[in-house]
């Protein structure tokens, strides 16, 4: 090392001036190379070339053992030997500063620039294929994320809507099941309010009292004379205001059927106090 101490400033700008000068090459004898700053850098040089080779070797050869189902493989491996020769090439550069076995040194060129040929070629042949993927963005963890959480949202309204198309499905079977027993009990459904004579609702009503317009029943005076009117209206006050249940007969003539005996008996609806929810049917049918 105390040849590195004597070189001086002057010296070392010497170097850089005649840095292409072809006129000096380094001394190739047993350690000749090693009698100089410049000797002394090439080696330093050519190991430390040498050893980030291996260390991308070793790191290489660890990601591809670990990841066996990677596309391209074979290519990959060219690569991992390329590097793997591309550091043995420079390490025996390193060895010729100290042992001049220069027809070592060419066969390892050789077999390095046959290998690096062949590297180019494989990654030749893969490069459009590369190219796609470098240009498919990969989705952010929050986009995936997003995805997951809508996929599940998405599971989850399907599974409901499926269950309420069943139980409209079941609603329906029942709605039908029930008119066609109240048409074959000369019966129906109706629930009207307390304090008027407005029909909330109803089933079968306007069937049972063969009612052939063509408008909704929305009050009971479209269907009952006005006197019954009033006294299903009082009837109904009543029975709110008391607690009790509605139970009256009114007197109605049906057309083509003669007078006939509408019962009515009804509770107070337990989503509104105001109303009442029961049957209607005509004595004697």
């Amino acid at each position: 090392m105390s040849t590195l101490a004597a070189e001086s400033p002057s010296t070392m700008f010497d170097f850089f001036l005649h840095l292409f000068d072809p006129t000096d090459p380094p001394a190739s004898s047993r350690g000749g190379g090693l009698s100089s700053v410049a000797g002394w850098l090439h080696l330093s040089s050519d190991m430390s070339i040498s050893f980030a080779y291996a260390v991308l070797c070793v790191l290489l050869m660890m990601f591809l053992s670990r990841q066996r189902d990677l596309p391209h493989r074979t290519t990959l491996w060219m690569i991992w030997l390329f590097l793997l020769a591309c550091g043995v090439t420079r390490f025996t550069s390193a060895l010729m500063l100290y042992y001049p076995a220069f027809r070592l040194l060419l066969v390892v060129k050789v077999l390095t620039g046959a290998i690096s040929l062949v590297t180019i070629f494989s990654v030749a042949r893969i490069f459009p294929s590369l190219l796609g993927l470098a240009f498919q963005r990969a989705p952010a963890p929050a986009e995936v994320a997003d995805a997951d959480r809508f996929r599940a949202a998405e599971a989850a309204f399907s599974d409901q809507r499926e269950k309420l198309e069943q139980r409209a499905t079941q609603l329906t079977v029942r709605d039908r099941r029930i008119r066609r027993a109240m048409e074959t009990s000369c019966a129906a459904a109706v629930s009207w309010s307390g304090t008027s004579d407005r029909i909330l609702w109803e089933a079968g009503l306007k069937e049972l009292l063969r009612n052939e317009s063509e408008q909704p029943i929305d009050s009971w005076s479209q269907l009952i004379p006005e006197s019954l009117r009033d006294s299903l209206v009082e009837a109904s006050n009543h029975a709110i205001t008391s607690g009790t249940d509605v139970v009256i007969d009114l007197a109605i003539d049906l057309p083509g059927c003669g007078l006939k005996t509408l019962h009515l008996r009804a509770k107070t609806d337990v989503s509104d106090r105001t109303a009442l929810t029961g049957l209607a049917w005509l004595r004697p049918c």
